[in-house]
């Protein structure tokens, strides 16, 4: 099938799908509808941190529990301030079942990642990225994967570039 909607030298951000290989891989092969563009106003390191983080707390905030994701209600008992501020890290569902099981609703995660990259661009969201490791080699990887199991990164770490 073609490409519709993004066209050649798009700059894009994706939490990936699980059921292709290549997550480490420098080009993935990945449906369109789970795709962003990527914010403008980060660079791709900062975007990097953001699909996972912003799809499970929007799923979660907005989808599930009905806060309305444009309201700027301060009384609400869950602060809309900090949830536009910093996507929270709530696993309320299996973040990758649309692209595993090819759900109808697949489109969705296009239409989520596009609106988070205009809250970005629009000042609303903050990137949730602490620590950027370097490089993608077999060490950088286990140096990430070793940071991550110590417990103490409080956002995200990534990795950025080829060597």
């Amino acid at each position: 099938p073609e490409v519709t909607l993004f066209k050649p030298g798009d700059e894009v951000y994706y939490a990936g799908d699980i059921t292709r290989s290549g997550f480490n891989a420098e080009y993935q092969l990945v449906d369109e509808r789970i795709v962003g563009v990527k914010p403008n106003s980060l660079n791709f390191a900062e975007a990097a941190a953001l699909p996972l983080t912003s799809i499970t707390a929007y799923e979660a905030f907005f989808d599930r529990l009905g806060i309305d994701r444009d309201s700027d209600d301060t009384h609400h008992p869950m602060p809309m301030a900090g949830i536009k501020t910093k996507a929270a890290s709530l696993h309320w569902e299996f973040m990758f079942a649309r692209a595993m099981q090819q759900t109808p609703d697949m489109i969705e995660q296009h239409k989520l990642l596009t609106y988070v990259a205009g809250e970005i661009d629009a000042g609303r969201i903050r990137t949730t990225l602490e620590t950027v490791v370097g490089s993608i080699t077999v060490a950088n990887l286990l140096r990430a994967h070793k940071l991550i199991g110590t417990g103490t990164a409080k956002d995200k770490v990534v990795l950025e570039g080829f060597e």
